[in-house]
């Protein structure tokens, strides 16, 4: 794959997990582990670790009962994507940016943006989950 090509796939992966997480949040999903198996768990690797905005780290395991025991839990929770771009890519590992605009989301500022770093294996025709760093942005950014 070459760039573009790589942009078009990290793109509609990073928007397919941000739907998935917005209707599962909303309560859109239905609450099921077939599903969330489906549209989440199988995304990521088992070493897969988050860099939350706060610096806080969690690791796969920690983050998976937390996903699963928010559903339903923010009928508010609007998210959209913005400005993807590929910072590194080769045969096995693509590092894409992109901003996070959230809105509604419960605990957290009436709006927030996040800038987020996400690194991915690539298995075969498929992107994987590996890092995800994310940072505050100020809400005019």
């Amino acid at each position: 794959m070459d760039e573009s090509e790589h942009l078009a796939v990290a793109t509609r992966e990073i928007d397919s997990l941000h739907v998935f997480f917005e209707d599962w949040f909303v309560g859109r999903a239905e609450r099921d582990l077939i599903r969330f198996e489906r549209d989440f768990l199988s995304r990521f690797a088992a070493e897969f670790s988050y860099v939350m905005p706060s610096g806080a780290r969690l690791v796969f395991a920690d983050l998976t009962p937390l996903i699963y025991a928010a559903h339903a839990s923010n009928p508010d929770f609007r998210i959209e994507i913005h400005n993807v771009a590929v910072v590194l890519s080769d045969a096995k590992t693509l590092v894409v940016t992109y901003e996070e605009h959230q809105r509604g989301a419960k605990r957290s500022a009436e709006s927030s943006h996040r800038f987020s770093t996400a690194v991915f294996v690539i298995d075969h025709d498929r992107l994987v989950w590996r890092h995800l760093q994310e940072t505050w942005l100020a809400a005019g950014d």
